[in-house]
């Protein structure tokens, strides 16, 4: 990776939602759907190419973000887990030299966190960067390009990307990060209500 390599995002956005009992893509933020929050603030980092995957509920998803500046990917096996769909979305990515950068849309974060992820990826050339809270490692995750084989090649019964942050964890940057918003992960009405909390008490709430 060079000092001037782009990164490529891929947005998770094809599972089920069964304990949110509704779509969470498009769940209201910000006066905005949750997926056209993510991928504004996506596009804020300064990152180029944005894949979006989507599954359960594509089409209803699709028609709130069909007209953005970003590639969307459908994953007809999303119910067989998150590694399907973080694969078709590799499947998916133009820039063949690009780092890789996963977010799941029920994951939300300011965009100034994205980009002091990025600019601290790219600066010092790391094989894994991202963001930590309190001690506790957070999303985004960016993978350096030369970890892509592998990525195509993780699956549910081997802990998915974990089998390669676990592979290489002397190797993973982590970014301190002045913010709880980093281990959000929305899955339940009280999560998200929890959620809107969270951001609502930053300074830096955008």
């Amino acid at each position: 990776m060079t000092k001037d390599s782009p990164i490529t995002s891929i947005l998770l956005a094809a599972g089920i939602s069964s304990r949110m009992g509704s779509i969470k893509a498009l769940l209201p933020w910000e006066n905005k759907t949750l997926i056209e929050w993510q991928i504004e603030k996506i596009q804020e980092s300064g990152i180029q190419e944005i894949i979006v995957v989507l599954g359960s509920n594509a089409e209803k998803i699709k028609n709130k973000i069909k007209n953005l500046d970003i590639s969307i990917v459908l994953n007809p096996d999303y119910e067989k887990g998150k590694t399907t769909t973080i694969k078709k979305g590799l499947s998916g990515v133009k820039n063949t030299e690009s780092d890789i950068m996963l977010l799941a849309v029920d994951q939300p974060r300011h965009g100034w966190i994205l980009k002091k992820v990025i600019d601290d990826h790219i600066k010092n050339q790391t094989l894994i960067s991202c963001p930590i809270n309190k001690g506790s490692k957070g999303h985004p995750i960016i993978f350096q390009n030369q970890l892509r084989k592998e990525l195509l090649e993780i699956e549910e019964k081997t802990q998915g990307i974990r089998q390669i942050t676990t592979k290489y964890s002397t190797s993973v940057n982590t970014i301190e990060v002045d913010s709880d918003t980093v281990n959000i992960d929305i899955n339940t009405p009280e999560e998200y209500q929890e959620a809107i909390k969270i951001f609502s008490r930053e300074i830096n709430f955008e």
